[in-house]
């Protein structure tokens, strides 16, 4: 039964190597590559997809599956061995059920709306991407209906992003905070107590910035030896263990949107540094959930990034490395 257990590993561990690949291509499309370079990225991601796609689906993990679980000695297995076999027979259940060309296709399609998308930002022109935005639409509910045809689309794609959720749990969740929430907000924006902007709004040079941001990451631990910080149109994470870049956006007369949304990404950047602890390319060593991920993104944002006692600390470091800027606040 080992042999069979390291050889589902084995597969396990090629797929998740090709998404690392698609992975780094979706980061160098945002970050490095010349413009006139999409349309042949497109194509690129459309198949290493579909490659990626073909290897989770081989029929040789299905039979692997079968001969461990039923095998003699399967209860000498270890809790995460167990659970690497429940979470690629998890994994296999529903990737089965999509044909490879659909994710294909579906790929191609993600690279042509984010440029589409990105002129659109460009020109605050919605229109210029609305049509791309309904093909996404309709590429994930066709996603969800072969996942599972019974169910609502977006229990399905809920569940598939955060295993066991859909959207009556999530309501719960949600409801009492909702509740509380938006009237809070609605009083805030109400009250004759506004913070004052002036500061939060000092311009701030580019390259200061990028100190600061470079300087934040070291506190937070966000490992550059394993990891970059690069700058594009919109911050986002890609890459995984020994190999995850983060990316921010800076603005000369908002310098703590940049400071906000690196702290928000080295949340991502770290979960993945750390998270194979438990064994790389092994299901019980990749992140878990969408929410979990974004949760530890969360937390280093807004946990720590705009609490009183994180700015205690680092406020002198901010004023050495931003000079005359804040002498007089």
């Amino acid at each position: 039964m080992r042999e069979f257990y390291d050889e589902i590993l084995r597969l396990f561990k090629e797929a998740c190597i090709l998404e690392e690949v698609m992975m780094l291509l979706w980061w160098d499309r945002d970050v490095t590559m010349p413009k006139k370079g999409r349309k042949q990225r497109a194509e690129q991601m459309a198949l290493i997809s579909k490659l990626e796609h073909e290897r989770r689906i081989d029929p040789r993990i299905c039979e692997l599956l079968d001969l461990i679980k039923n095998h003699k000695d399967y209860e000498n297995l270890s809790i995460l061995e167990k659970r690497n076999i429940f979470l690629i027979q998890r994994q296999y259940d529903k990737l089965v059920k999509v044909p490879a060309d659909f994710v294909g296709e579906f790929h191609r399609q993600c690279v042509i709306s984010v440029e589409s998308w990105e002129k659109a930002k460009e020109k605050s022109n919605f229109s210029i991407f609305q049509s791309d935005l309904e093909k996404m639409v309709e590429l994930n509910k066709k996603f969800a209906n072969y996942l599972n045809s019974d169910k609502d689309p977006y229990d399905v794609l809920l569940d598939f992003c955060e295993p066991g959720m859909n959207q009556e749990r999530f309501e719960k969740l949600v409801k009492p905070l909702k509740e509380v929430i938006v009237p809070l907000i609605k009083n805030c924006s109400k009250s004759d107590h506004q913070p004052k902007k002036e500061i939060p709004n000092r311009k701030v040079p580019i390259d200061i910035q990028r100190k600061l941001n470079f300087d934040i990451l070291n506190v937070f631990g966000y490992d550059l030896e394993r990891g970059r910080l690069d700058e594009t149109i919109h911050p986002f994470t890609a890459g995984s263990y020994d190999d995850v870049r983060i990316t921010t956006k800076y603005f000369e007369n908002n310098f703590l949107s940049a400071i906000m949304s690196t702290m928000h990404e080295a949340g991502h950047g770290e979960y993945e540094q750390y998270v194979g602890k438990n064994g790389k390319y092994q299901p019980v060593g990749m992140w878990c959930s969408s929410g979990v991920h974004e949760g530890s993104a969360r937390f280093y944002e807004n946990i720590i990034g705009r609490s009183s006692a994180f700015w205690k600390y680092y406020y002198s470091r901010f004023k050495e490395i931003t000079g005359d800027i804040f002498t007089d606040v």
